[in-house]
């Protein structure tokens, strides 16, 4: 694959959305790299990166993510565990790619707080925990 820009696209999550969003970026030439848990994925576009990192884990995703121009959450826990595990995937995201001085995340960041912290709200009363 040629690229006609250096601008790396991570995208997180090698499930449909995000091999959608890769073959999209692929489409128009740019650099892509996904991340995903095992660094492994099947029927992803020619050309794209595969990389493993924990996403929850600010660190690892600040390493992963260090150069990129844009990120792209298409990563998501079993839809039964969304209550427990979204805030800290999302948050593992958020302040991993905030970290690098070349990728901002604090508009989104407001946004994704606010969502996620309402959905936590509504799954604690529905649960009643």
């Amino acid at each position: 694959m040629t690229t006609n820009s250096n601008e790396l696209h991570v995208i997180f999550g090698t499930g449909p959305l995000g091999r959608s969003v890769a073959a999209s970026l692929v489409r128009r030439n740019l650099r892509v790299r996904m991340v995903n848990r095992s660094g492994k994925a099947v029927e992803l576009p020619e050309g794209v990166e595969i990389i493993s990192a924990d996403a929850y884990d600010p660190a690892s995703v600040k390493k992963v993510t260090t150069g990129a121009a844009v990120v792209y959450q298409c990563a998501q826990p079993g839809y039964t565990e969304w209550a427990e595990k979204f805030p800290g995937l999302q948050n593992g995201i958020l302040e991993g790619t905030a970290a690098n001085a070349a990728v901002s995340a604090n508009n989104v960041e407001q946004r994704i707080h606010a969502d996620s912290s309402a959905a936590l709200r509504r799954a604690s009363l529905e649960t009643g925990r």
